[in-house]
């Protein structure tokens, strides 16, 4: 599976930053919750923090909640930027 490397770049860099997580953790197959620890709270918080990098709106997008690993997150970032070019 092929994802936009940027995006990749900055979902990885923020979860760095933010959460203080080892980078070498996060893969596409690593989950949000199980893998990473992430708590409700969390989740929230990156929500917000990817929404002001990349100017999507997530908070809103029903599919977010379909979201559980890194993959589905990268996928769902680049199918939004997508759609606002299209």
């Amino acid at each position: 599976m092929s994802f936009d490397q940027h995006i990749v770049q900055v979902v990885n860099a923020s979860l760095v930053d933010e959460f203080e997580m080892e980078p070498e953790a996060l893969k596409p197959e690593a989950r949000l919750v199980t893998d990473l620890g992430m708590d409700s709270l969390d989740l929230m918080d990156m929500v917000l923090l990817l929404q002001n990098a990349f100017g999507v709106e997530l908070r809103e997008e029903k599919r977010i909640r379909e979201v559980r690993t890194l993959a589905d997150l990268y996928t769902l970032i680049g199918v939004i930027k997508q759609e606002m070019n299209a």
